[in-house]
């Protein structure tokens, strides 16, 4: 097999081998062990922290009262509407006990109704036997 047939020494022909040990070239160095920051230089100050936090606590302050103004406004309208509400069962509980009173009277007029249909019944019963004696008497037949 030759070696500029191969597709890892394509690209370098002048290379013998893919395998060939070389120098890498382009390539970025990392830095030395003194540019790098130091664990104490990477944190926060306290300065920072405490602007921050400072920020946070400013903020969720604020959102607690600007919550706290628009339930309050919420639940001073819902007290409006329960009142309104409460009124009008009031005045449902009044028609309720009216219309309680109108059918008790209506229960009482239909017994008495019923009761005087059993006496004009008992009346016409009487009446027909009265007629009937009479007619027997004049010796009138149906």
């Amino acid at each position: 097999m030759s070696t500029a047939t191969t597709s890892t020494n394509t690209p370098y022909s002048s290379n013998s081998t893919s395998s060939a040990p070389t120098a890498p070239h382009d390539y970025v160095p990392t830095p030395a062990a003194s540019a790098l920051p130091s664990s104490e230089e990477s944190g926060f100050s306290s300065k920072e922290v405490l602007m921050y936090g400072g920020g946070l606590v400013l903020t969720a302050v604020v959102t607690y009262f600007s919550t706290l103004i628009s339930v309050n406004a919420d639940i001073s309208t819902n007290r409006e509407s329960i009142s309104v509400l409460q009124t009008d069962v009031n005045h449902l509980k009044g028609d309720i006990e009216g219309a309680e009173a109108d059918i008790a009277k209506n229960e009482s007029v239909t017994t008495k109704v019923g009761i005087i249909e059993v006496k004009v019944t008992g009346l016409q019963k009487q009446l027909d036997a009265h007629i009937g004696a009479t007619n027997s008497e004049k010796g009138i037949t149906k």
